[in-house]
Formats: structure tokens, sequence, C-alpha cells
């Protein structure tokens, strides 16, 4: 009986396609770490504020929907930012979400003088119910307005800083969003804001800071201490607010010393000088700081400030043509 041949190849077969397999996979993992390695160089030779685009564009969206207040059914609310665009204490306008002026006049005058109000503890801290109360004060009707007004502007004499800061707030919102309707008040408003800045509390200068700044040129008597903050308490909000009133070039100057420099806060001047000056010129202005820098931590900063520049300039100019061809549709 004749025993049957070995069989042969079968074996040898199965293992050259193991190894043909092993061989693809092992290609494959070559060829992706090869375009990994190459994109993280790529990245390495980039400007630092390219390679920083898109940490900046994830910031712009941390700004998040907060309840100021929601006082007998009237509802405020604003925008703050997460911290990622690293805005030092800057805030949107509050809007009313629901609900409306709650009380008449004389309730309204009660509820001040009831400050801080015990019942109210629950719903808004002790220490900003003042700014709430004033803040509501826009959305008020006229009669209401006009009878609590002269009495409300006497707190600006309040023994409670507190108080004194919550109504420079809540003036504030008043002064650039209702301005027929303080007409009659504004220049004693103005005036008692700029007193504000002598305050012995420094949370009641930092918001007369804000206001008189955004009221612009109009608080020009504001300029001399601003000008002293700024010089003597390395104060950057203040000299915001003085290039805001008179951006004169003397002003902008200082602005530019100010980051050469590497004063205190100088990050948080250079994030806003896109309410300062045009994209173009603060871009201008931090590329020769960041030509002059020698530290890397600084021109991280420097190039980060650059990115935000120009993100802010593309969107401008995204609203510019999206605006010329609704008017050519027209």
């Amino acid at each position: 009986m004749e025993s049957p041949e070995p069989k042969t190849g079968r074996p040898f077969q199965m293992g050259l396609w193991t190894l043909l397999y092993l061989v693809m996979v092992i290609a494959l993992g070559l060829g992706w770490y090869q375009d990994h390695q190459r994109l993280e160089d790529a990245q390495a030779q980039m400007p630092l504020e390219i390679r920083l685009q898109r940490d900046q564009l994830e910031a712009m969206q941390g700004w998040v929907e907060v309840e100021i207040s929601n006082i007998n059914g009237a509802y405020l609310s604003s925008f703050d930012s997460s911290g990622g665009l690293e805005y030092k204490g800057y805030h949107q306008k509050p809007r009313l979400v629901h609900g409306a002026f709650p009380w008449n006049a004389k309730q309204y005058l009660e509820s001040l003088d009831a400050i801080p109000n015990g019942e109210l503890r629950e719903i808004v801290p002790p220490d900003q119910q003042m700014q709430s109360f004033a803040t509501l004060l826009q959305f008020a009707p006229d009669h209401v307005f006009r009878e609590v007004m002269p009495k409300v502007l006497a707190y600006f004499d309040s023994p409670e800083a507190d108080n004194r800061r919550g109504l420079v707030a809540g003036m504030r919102w008043l002064l650039m969003d209702s301005p027929d309707r303080i007409a009659p008040y504004r220049a004693s408003v103005l005036a008692n804001i700029v007193e504000c800045l002598d305050d012995s509390d420094p949370k009641v200068i930092y918001e007369a800071i804000l206001a008189v700044g955004e009221v612009g040129p109009e608080a020009r008597a504001a300029a001399p201490r601003l000008q002293t903050l700024a010089e003597e308490e390395q104060n950057w909000h203040a000299l915001k607010a003085l290039y805001q009133i008179e951006p004169s070039p003397e002003n902008f100057q200082r602005i530019e010393a100010w980051i050469f420099e590497r004063k205190p806060d100088w990050e948080f001047l250079a994030v806003n000088l896109k309410e300062l000056m045009t994209p173009e010129e603060g871009i201008e202005l931090l590329r020769r700081a960041y030509s002059k820098s020698v530290f890397p931590a600084d021109q991280k900063i420097l190039a980060s400030r650059i990115n935000l520049l120009e993100v802010h300039r593309l969107a401008e100019l995204n609203k510019q043509t999206a605006s010329a061809g609704k008017e050519e549709q027209r």
C-alpha cells in the first residue's frame, strides 16, 4: 500500500499571506507616523499667532448667559466671559428677558430704602441689590422714571459703597442706552460719576472708570483724574478710558509705552485695543512690541493678542461684505 504524498506548499502559502499582511500593517503605521511627524514639524514652523488661532477661536465661544436678577417676575440677564478671552471684568449690557418693571414709583423707592433687603437676599446678593434696581430702572414706564429719578440720584451720597457702585453701574447703562429719557439728568449724572473717581472704594472707582470711558469725549472733565490713576496707581482701565475720551497722539504713546514696558496688566490692555483703534492700527502696534520682545512668554501673549485682532478684523470684513451684498439685492 502506497503511503500518501506529503502535502507541500500550503503551509508556505499561508505564511506568505501572513507576512504580506504584517508588512502592510507596518507600512501603514510608518506612513501615519511620518504624516503625523510632518504635521508637527509644519506647525512648529508656523508663526506663533497662526498656531494659536484654533485656541483663540474656541475661546471666543466662551460667552455664557448668566442671570443678574429675578425680582418680582422681572428677569434680567447678561452675557459674561468664561475667561478664555481674558476680558478682565468685562460684560455685555443686560436685557429684560421677560416680565415687566414690577413696581409703581412708591414701591420702587420703598425697595431702595430697604436695601440691603432681607427678603431679597435669596434672590440677589446684598452687594448687588442696588445695581439690579438701578439697572431695572431703564425699563421703567416714563411716568415712574420721572418721579423716582431725582431721589435715585441722591444715592450717590450713600455711605454704603455697594450702593454707590451699583448706582454708577446702573447709570452707565442709562447713559448709553436711554439717552433721550435721561437727558434732563445727564449733566448731574455725569458730574456725580466723575466725582466717584475719587471714591474711597476701589470697586466704585472701577465702575466710574468704565462709565466715563464709554461716554467718551463728553466726560472730558474726568481726564485729569484718569491720567493720575494711570500714572500713579498703574491702572490700565484708567488709561483705556483716557484714550476713549481723548484719542490724542500723546495718549496713543501712553498706550504704546504701557505695552512695550510691560506695565501691570499690559496683556489686558493689549486685548482691548480693538475698542480703541482700528484692527490694523492695533496689529501694527503689537507687531512692533513683538519685534522688540526678547522673552518667549511675552512673545506668546503678544502673538495671541495679534491673532485676536486678526480674527476681529476678518469678522468686520465679513460684516461689511454681507451688508454690501444686502444693499445690492435691494
